[in-house]
């Protein structure tokens, strides 16, 4: 998989902090809502054909967070977020025909394509501009593609860790005496990804992958 690209547009509900000598602790929940890109390419084991499906998701899901504030350090914070909900992505089914030539051989039928995105973790540190309540973040992403495929080959493809880096900027007021929000919106770049089906072709070694 080239690229999964995401943009997330977030706000921070029902969290309180609690405040130690030149330090804050604060934890809450989050509501997100993020669009998705993403671009894959498909090479079968025997026919060497190649195919590149582009595709855009929009969705929403919770997380939780908690942070720690350091002010002596002008208020340097470290933080991780953790959402528990399973991201299912768009379920697809696509048509395979062998029409002979290089396809001679291989395998015809309909292919189901789906996956979910589960227990995306999220390490950052976030930075305060002045006094504004601006702040700025950057992080690093881990999370687990899960494959739930059925394909006209038997082949199947196997789970995979994600990791990539995300940057943002947000703006953090207050409720009351304890309480605070935020509103947020990040940009999260996975690393490439490569997978290979579990069945060989005729050939040793020679396995459908996806780039």
């Amino acid at each position: 998989m080239n690229k999964l690209l995401t943009s997330i547009a977030a706000l921070s509900i029902a969290s309180m902090s609690f405040s130690a000598v030149n330090s804050e602790i604060r934890v809450g929940v989050v509501a997100n809502m993020a669009a998705d890109y993403g671009v894959a390419e498909e090479t079968l084991k025997d026919s060497g054909r190649k195919t590149e499906e582009h595709a855009v998701l929009a969705h929403s899901y919770g997380s939780i967070f908690a942070e720690f504030s350091i002010e002596q350090a002008m208020g340097l914070t470290l933080g991780v977020e953790y959402a528990a909900e399973s991201i299912d992505l768009e379920q697809e089914t696509r048509s395979i025909r062998a029409e002979g030539g290089a396809d001679a051989g291989a395998d015809s039928g309909d292919q189901l394509i789906d996956a979910s995105v589960e227990d995306i973790t999220t390490i950052y540190v976030a930075l305060p501009i002045g006094t504004s309540g601006a702040y700025v973040r950057a992080g690093y992403v881990m999370a687990e593609l899960q494959t739930k495929e059925t394909l006209t080959t038997g082949s199947t493809y196997a789970n995979v860790d994600m990791e990539g880096t995300t940057v943002g900027a947000g703006y953090m007021g207050t409720i009351g005496d304890r309480g605070f929000y935020k509103l947020e919106g990040t940009y999260t770049e996975y690393d490439k990804m490569g997978l290979n089906g579990s069945q060989a072709g005729s050939a040793a070694g020679n396995f459908n992958k996806i780039d």
